[in-house]
């Protein structure tokens, strides 16, 4: 995905991480728009709390949403998490 959208310094960025309107840290992210990460995963089990995990993320950081793809054996999951 990283390839196809341009290789990692298009994409590479760091997003701040939030506290309210206080800056904590920054994390370095894979953009797939100005305001829009994706993460590629390959989770069997705990789907759901991986979920509430991005949402609090999402929800404290810069980020308008981002896009998650779960890929497992027989199948692919895309959800997209946004505050």
């Amino acid at each position: 995905m990283t390839y196809f959208l341009g290789g990692e310094g298009e994409v590479m960025r760091l997003i701040p991480v939030l506290s309210g309107t206080r800056p904590l840290a920054q994390q370095r992210m894979l953009m797939a728009a100005p305001e829009m990460a994706f993460r590629i995963t390959a989770l069997t089990q705990d789907l759901h709390q991986y979920h509430d995990h991005l949402v609090r993320f999402v929800r404290n950081s810069a980020l308008a949403g981002m896009f998650w793809v779960n890929i497992t054996l027989g199948k692919v999951r895309l959800t997209c998490v946004t505050k």
